[in-house]
């Protein structure tokens, strides 16, 4: 772990715009390229829970760039943070296109080894906007959500509370609000956009995007080790053999380079609602299984303990936590 308070222990940190010839997409580069062996490319959360996870993924990124072998590129998706264009315009195939000329910038600098990592929604966001044929050397899913439709179904719940609040009644149902939003774009009572998650407005082509990808992340095709992080509370792993290792169970994924992971972990923010600055059970887990893999590409079989728990990855894919 990096103290942040002695500045010559930090890696090296630049920040720059990136033109895809779609729009500006701000990026973060934690690490040097000329001595990194490989580029971690983070995607973060859709909606709020992008600010939440942030202190968490950057002092990772940190982490993970502290002994030089790795860099890490973080980037704001179009429409989000310091990238140009607004929420509502935020695409799977814009961001395809971000991804695809980011890999290209990053080959033009030197690299030509790199790995992923999603937190949440992002896993999902990942998976869609990988080039297909990518060569990885690992991938890491913090809490994965790989369905973005039960994920909208399920968050839009609260748009719809707020309209009690608002205007002391329903306006619209769930179903309206979609229906109408395929459309014409969007959905508007009594001059509020209700086509939005956690105040963040979500557009007709993204939710057209989320309607065909069904409900396969294609886990099975992916040929590089993959880890699924589930992330509880610590009380839930109380009276099992270890509370405080990481926990496997049997993977139900068609793909024997999936690993299962459970992990006890309070300051992450699903869990404590906290907006933490580290999340140490969570890192050091992520850098065990990291460590564990040989180069043939082949996890430890001691990276995890097995246990009563039997975590079933199809349980994290349905809609996360």
């Amino acid at each position: 772990m990096i103290d942040k308070n002695k500045t010559t222990e930090l890696p090296y940190v630049q920040n720059f715009f990136h033109d895809t010839g779609a729009g500006r997409i701000f990026c973060t580069l934690i690490g040097s390229a000329d001595s990194a062996q490989e580029c971690v490319i983070y995607f973060s959360p859709l909606f709020e829970e992008r600010m939440w996870a942030q202190r968490i993924a950057y002092n990772f990124a940190i982490d993970l760039a502290a002994d030089e072998k790795r860099a890490v590129l973080m980037f704001d998706y179009y429409g989000y943070g310091e990238s140009d264009g607004d929420a509502e315009d935020f695409t799977l195939a814009q961001c395809r296109v971000a991804v695809e000329s980011l890999l290209a910038l990053l080959r033009k600098r030197g690299m030509s080894r790199f790995a992923c990592w999603g937190i949440r929604t992002g896993c999902a966001v990942a998976l869609a906007s990988l080039p297909p044929g990518i060569s990885l050397s690992s991938a890491y899913f913090w809490a994965p959500v790989f369905n973005l439709q039960e994920y909208v179904f399920d968050s839009l719940r609260a748009t719809i509370a707020a309209q009690y609040m608002i205007f002391n009644k329903s306006l619209v149902t769930r179903d309206i609000i979609l229906e109408e939003l395929v459309k014409t774009g969007k959905c508007v009572r009594e001059g509020y956009v209700l086509n939005y998650i956690e105040g963040y407005r979500f557009g007709d082509l993204f939710y057209k995007e989320v309607l065909s990808m069904g409900h396969d992340p294609g886990l099975d095709l992916i040929e590089c080790p993959v880890l699924l992080a589930e992330v509880v509370n610590p009380a839930a792993m109380r009276g099992t053999k270890s509370e405080n290792a990481p926990h496997a169970g049997k993977a139900t994924v068609d793909n024997t380079k999936v690993s299962c992971m459970r992990v006890a972990e309070r300051k992450f923010w699903v869990i404590g609602r906290d907006y933490c600055q580290r999340a140490d059970a969570l890192y050091n887990a992520t850098h065990g299984w990291l460590e564990s893999i040989d180069g043939n590409g082949v996890v430890s079989a001691d990276c995890c303990v097995q246990d009563m728990l039997g975590l079933n990855p199809d349980q994290i894919m349905k809609a996360g936590i």
